[in-house]
């Protein structure tokens, strides 16, 4: 079946019965990774509605501005004050914030400004990806799937052409679950037979429906500003909190026999990405360039999928990254920001978005 037919003939013929093959019907269905599932185009990242002036659709002024009209709690300045408590160090992420705008009359290291203002307009994020994450929804803690954001630090006002930094912030937005995974996915998928205005418009008006304060599951952040990198996961309830990172125990149980306990114990859940670490277990805090996870007394392919299931992991040794731990790198642009793991330029397509597409294909074929 060719891949070039359309998704309507698809359906049709997936509704005549069980004579077409299921696995038949998804693979003739294209998706573009790049339209549809990791959009890092300049065509979307140096659009105006990227800009924090005007808080515009696909900035970081609106993600962060937009939680702060729904929580009063949950100000500019106390979400920096968050990433403290994971280790990750946002005094000069505030510096960079501060300098930027000629209002607070910030000396070189700050230690002096005449105002202490965190303005939205001069904030040094800028957009540098949206990700369509449905292919996480059969996963216990996102059963609806995720669209994120994802935002990369810069040297000053980023409206104004400031130099990147190594830092990222994404914005994950669980999808509405009044919304079917489906729908979800055909309105991602219709983005992939636009070009131009009309793709932007409509990219937009799907980012607007589902940036919602109100569906902000968690905000990660990968810091490279230090000699070793940290994470940050942050949630919003009373204001902002840093929280434990997902699926990623403390260092000291690396190679533990209570880590190799609780990996046999949760084998199945780990290698179907169903796993859900509980809380008390998580590690707060996290550094980059360690040494492999050790799992005593299990296969190899059991200890990879926990070693990809953890921060560290999956932005350390594990897989190849981008520019010292990054999968979507803010130094780079268009697909060159996109890691090996995520996108394997030499024409190999067994890579992270070829898992994704299938996903996507499967989900758009018979909606599971």
């Amino acid at each position: 079946m060719s891949k070039s037919i359309s998704l309507g003939v698809i359906l049709a013929l997936a509704a005549c019965g069980p004579m077409v093959d299921e696995a038949e019907l998804r693979e003739a269905i294209p998706v573009d990774r790049f339209s549809e599932l990791e959009i890092v185009s300049d065509e979307v990242t140096i659009d105006a509605r990227t800009r924090n002036t005007g808080r515009g659709p696909w900035s970081f002024a609106r993600a962060l501005g937009d939680v702060e009209a729904q929580r009063a709690s949950a100000t500019a300045d106390s979400f920096l004050q968050a990433w403290q408590g994971a280790s990750v160090r946002s005094d000069e992420v505030r510096c960079l914030w501060l300098a930027a705008d000629v209002r607070n009359q910030c000396n070189v290291d700050c230690s002096v400004c005449s105002h202490r203002d965190l303005h939205f307009d001069s904030a040094p994020f800028r957009l540098i990806a949206i990700s369509n994450r449905l292919d996480l929804r059969r996963h216990p803690d996102s059963p609806t799937g995720e669209a994120r954001l994802v935002f990369g630090l810069t040297s000053g006002a980023a409206d104004r052409g400031a130099a990147p930094l190594g830092l990222t912030v994404i914005f994950e937005y669980a999808l509405c679950a009044d919304v079917a995974s489906e729908v979800w996915a055909h309105r991602f998928h219709a983005l992939g037979s636009l070009k131009g205005d009309d793709y932007l418009r409509a990219l937009e008006t799907l980012t607007r429906d589902f940036a919602k304060p109100m569906q902000l599951s968690q905000v990660r952040v990968l810091s490279q500003l230090q000699d070793r990198g940290a994470f940050a996961e942050l949630t919003v309830a009373d204001g902002w909190q840093a929280r434990g990172l997902r699926n990623s125990p403390n260092r000291s149980q690396n190679g533990s026999n209570a880590l190799s306990a609780y990996v046999k114990q949760n084998q199945s859940a780990i290698t179907s990405d169903a796993n859900v670490m509980s809380e008390s277990m998580r590690a707060k805090t996290l550094g980059l360039g360690e040494s492999k996870w050790e799992v005593p007394q299990v296969d190899e392919s059991v200890r990879r999928a926990f070693a990809l299931g953890t921060c560290d992991g999956c932005h350390g040794q594990e897989v190849r990254t981008l520019d010292g731990g990054f999968h979507i790198s803010p130094f780079r642009q268009g697909r060159e920001r996109l890691s090996p793991f995520l996108h394997n330029r030499n024409g190999n397509l067994s890579d992270e978005l070829a898992r994704r597409e299938d996903a996507m294909r499967a989900l758009l074929a018979t909606g599971r």
